[in-house]
């Protein structure tokens, strides 16, 4: 058993304050902070993504179909959508 925290969990490449909290052959647990106003650019993968809102609230957009998510609120996004 191995326990993960913010502290000393992996940092994602990227400019984002992410870190990697678990991963798996075929999944990740990415933990990112955004700070108000923050964008994050609009890219397409093709991993399927959950996004879930623990603080605060986020606009995530897909394929050009915006979602305002507040506090507790996932969201499911399939990948090779745009987001």
């Amino acid at each position: 058993m191995k326990i993960i925290t913010l502290d000393n969990a992996e940092k994602v490449a990227s400019t984002l304050d992410g870190r990697i909290m678990g991963q798996s052959d075929t999944a990740k647990i990415i933990h990112i902070r955004l700070s108000p106003g923050e964008k994050h650019e609009s890219h397409r993968n093709e991993n399927d993504a959950f996004f879930y809102v623990i603080e605060g609230k986020a606009m995530l957009t897909s394929d050009q179909e915006p979602a305002l998510l507040t506090r507790n609120q996932c969201v499911f996004i399939e990948g090779g959508t745009q987001r």
